[in-house]
């Protein structure tokens, strides 16, 4: 057994860049925190002179945090599925392997994907999304940051690339997933066949756009220019800007 192959990419990550216990987004946070609570302390003296003035008491913080949510709080769980509060329910939206378009391959938990198959459905360990509303459609735009070697390829290779086509299979269903949504009888699901539907793989192509394109550090032998380059990858989060991208 290799120590360094026999683990999952988290595993590899946490083995080789331990995370501390305290980071500076902690510090952040606890900065952010007491701040907001002595602006709410100034905040709630202010309101209750006031009051007072008026001859009427304000709510108390207590009260006021418990009604700020509309549902209980849950417990911490431990059996491998997804909880919510009374009064709400879920349901899975799309699975790894589930196809974007009719063409695309069954997906098969033995064999898996073809490379070329791989590109044609919804990627794999997804952990950041966007949902955006294109000319009255709904978009869901969601990264894909590693792949399982050991589930994508077959048993025998033990997680180890035995050809191209493995490794082209491996970055396929790594990248960006695209896809519209729509609602029907059983609830939200892709859309097949969307005209926006599509997947960013490590060799989509990409322009470089605003003050950054064409620059001296963007030139490479392959692009000379600045302006292009190939995919995305390992990507470990992923979001809707400020500015809607």
């Amino acid at each position: 057994m290799d120590p360094e192959t026999d683990i999952t990419a988290d595993e590899w990550d946490e083995r080789h860049f331990p995370r501390p216990e305290e980071t500076d987004f902690d510090h952040l946070i606890t900065c952010a925190l007491s701040r907001r609570q002595a602006l709410g302390q100034v905040l709630a003296f202010g309101s209750a002179a006031a009051a007072l003035g008026a001859g009427i008491q304000p709510a108390s913080a207590q009260a006021e945090q418990a009604d700020r949510f509309a549902f209980a709080a849950l417990p911490a769980q431990t059996d491998h599925t997804v909880h919510v509060p009374d009064g709400y329910h879920w349901q899975i939206l799309v699975r790894w392997g589930d196809p974007l378009f009719s063409d695309a391959p069954a997906f098969d938990p033995q064999t898996g994907h073809s490379a070329e198959g791989a590109t044609r459905v919804f990627g794999e360990n997804t952990d950041g999304m966007g949902l955006f509303h294109i000319d009255g459609r709904d978009v869901l735009v969601v990264n894909s940051e590693y792949a399982n070697r050991k589930i994508n390829l077959p048993g025998a290779q033990d997680g180890v690339p035995t050809s191209a086509e493995d490794v082209a299979l491996l970055q396929n269903i790594q990248g960006v997933t695209v896809m519209e949504l729509e609602r029907g009888a059983m609830g939200w699901a892709p859309r097949l066949d969307g005209t926006l539907n599509r997947r960013i793989t490590h060799l989509t192509p990409m322009a470089f756009d605003g003050p950054a394109a064409g620059h001296s550090l963007l030139k490479t032998a392959a692009d000379p220019t600045g302006t292009s380059s190939l995919g995305t990858l390992n990507n470990c989060g992923a979001g809707r800007t400020p500015w809607g991208t």
